[in-house]
């Protein structure tokens, strides 16, 4: 088995900008972003 941990920025993870950089990490399973 293999895992994969991927950093997203959190702009391309639809989370925001600079007004969210206080948001904590998070999981979210299937597929995030553009």
């Amino acid at each position: 088995m293999m895992k994969v941990v991927h950093y997203i920025n959190q702009f391309f993870g639809q989370i925001g900008g600079e007004e969210k950089a206080d948001i904590t990490p998070q999981l979210h399973e299937g597929v995030v972003g553009p």
